[in-house]
């Protein structure tokens, strides 16, 4: 979805799905099937690799990633240098008439 400034979006947190840390070792690698919650993650350290339909993005400590409802990716963690990760999967409710059902690809 591409907006402007003049738009707004106003969401609420529904359904929490999980919160998980993981660590990763020099050899993991995730496939993602079309995703059914939005993901928000954090990098505690380390580095990795997603790519996604829009480019290939390095990850290092400190980054936020979302990614969208429906969104498809691979993720690679740096081999030598895995990363650790928190990732929150959860689902969003609009709070008005005015703001997207989810936002789109």
């Amino acid at each position: 979805m591409d907006f402007n400034q003049e738009e707004t979006l106003n969401y609420t947190i529904g359904n929490i799905d999980f919160v998980v840390k993981r660590k990763t070792d020099a050899n993991w690698t995730q496939n993602h099937a079309p995703r059914k919650t939005y993901i928000l993650a954090y990098a505690c350290s380390g580095q990795a690799q997603y790519i996604t339909p829009q480019g290939i993005f390095p990850v290092s400590k400190g980054n936020v990633l979302f990614f969208k409802k429906n969104q498809e990716d691979t993720a690679t963690s740096h081999a030598e240098d895995p990363w650790t990760f928190i990732t929150i999967a959860f689902d969003l409710i609009p709070l008005d008439d005015k703001t997207p059902l989810q936002f789109d690809q």
